[in-house]
């Protein structure tokens, strides 16, 4: 018989293999995602138009929202209203190196502080972890498309951020308050929790 904290370390060491294999297993199709979209057309295309606008603006790029009528004067798909497919690209093709650089600058800051605290047993460590956790598939879905930069879809990447950030910054527990009996009992047993 297993006892309840044996149980949870066997399912952490499945959890890593079975995301190996379900990685593994979703390779050819990211590998075609990354090369076309669901109408037909070449990614290779939008990149290389998108690689060709920075470096004609790589400061200035060409203004917000404004890729697709800048771009569409040389590029027939374009045109059509198709930008590149990969939001950092499209932030820099339209914001510059600059700009774009100071927009993700913030999610890099909080996802990195999100990884230091990961392991901490106190509510800014859970939200650590499932900001982590959720970091894979945003990161799949702004390298294939341009929909990050929407801006609805934009102004709650940026909330969800900025909420997770405030949680990071937060160290403390449920019933932490100056006037809480339990409070010199619950830091103790934190502090036993990360000594163990």
């Amino acid at each position: 018989m297993m006892l309840p904290s044996e149980q949870a370390i066997t399912l952490r060491k499945m959890i890593a293999p079975a995301l190996f294999v379900g990685a593994v297993s979703s390779l050819g199709m990211l590998k075609r995602r990354f090369q076309e979209d669901p109408f037909g057309e070449n990614r290779i295309h939008f990149m290389q138009v998108a690689f060709g606008q920075i470096v004609r603006r790589p400061l200035a790029g060409t203004g917000p929202n404004a890729y697709v009528s800048t771009v569409g004067q040389y590029d027939a798909l374009t045109a059509e209203g198709w930008p590149v497919h990969n939001t950092p690209l499209l932030a820099v093709g339209e914001l510059g190196i600059v700009g774009a650089g100071i927009l993700f600058t913030p999610i890099v800051l909080v996802t990195v502080h999100a990884w230091r605290a990961k392991n901490r047993h106190d509510t800014s460590g859970t939200y650590a972890k499932a900001y982590l956790a959720s970091t894979p598939g945003i990161f799949i879905i702004a390298m294939t498309g341009w929909g990050m930069l929407n801006g609805e879809v934009l102004g709650f990447w940026f909330f969800v951020t900025a909420f997770v950030s405030v949680k990071l910054a937060n160290r403390t527990t449920l019933g932490k308050c100056a006037g809480d009996d339990n409070h010199a009992i619950r830091t103790k047993t934190l502090q036993t929790v990360k000594v163990a």
